[in-house]
């Protein structure tokens, strides 16, 4: 899998999260066309732009974070016939289900729309993570940066679980700023306990 520009919004997972609550916000006030909206920029947020020139996404010219779980499908069997992520039919399946639910003030079920989703997201980190960590060695740094990113990324997550856990990746994944930059991923069988404790607790 290619390290698109979509590692460049590998955050933006907090911004739709954020989006998906306004909306739920205004459904509890009875306010659908503004709840819709907010639903549907959360969507375009998360997969907006994001297949490229093809259709269901590509390997490398996908921009936002739904493009990083179409990267990599491949690499951990999750693509379907058609080789579109899994996950993101998932999240396509969600965001859609789940403005049905913000248009008929189904306010509590928007919420199990939002942790569904959210989910999917953490699914989506913990994969690029355990990808990135897997490539990353003292000769290439590109995969050692962007698992750094990755950590980043997923820690408030694990921290929510057990600090012990979200610790652990960022001790052992690290960056050195000063000239020359380096970078460190090491005992990743630490890094991969952790990530499997956490899957395990919020599945």
């Amino acid at each position: 899998a290619a390290a698109s520009l979509a590692l460049a919004t590998i955050d933006m997972h907090i911004a739709t999260l954020d989006i998906m609550y306004q909306a739920k916000a205004a459904c509890i006030l009875k306010e659908q066309e503004q709840a819709s909206s907010y639903w549907d920029r959360a969507a375009a947020v998360t997969i907006g732009w994001a297949e490229g020139a093809s259709e269901g996404g590509s390997d490398t010219d996908g921009h936002l974070f739904f493009q990083i779980a179409q990267e990599l499908c491949d690499h951990f069997d999750s693509c379907d016939e058609n080789n579109h992520s899994k996950i993101n039919n998932l999240i396509v399946e969600e965001f859609r289900t789940g403005l049905q639910y913000v248009r008929s003030f189904q306010c509590e079920r928007v919420q199990f729309s939002i942790d569904t989703i959210a989910t999917l997201f953490q699914a989506i980190l913990v994969d690029n993570l355990a990808f990135h960590t897997q490539f990353a060695s003292g000769s290439d740094d590109t995969h050692c940066l962007l698992a750094y990113v990755s950590a980043n990324a997923i820690a408030p997550f694990l921290r929510g679980v057990n600090p012990d856990l979200a610790n652990t990746v960022e001790a052992k994944i690290r960056v050195d700023t000063s000239t020359p930059l380096t970078c460190v991923v090491e005992d990743t069988d630490a890094i991969y306990s952790s990530l499997k404790t956490f899957v395990a607790s919020t599945s």
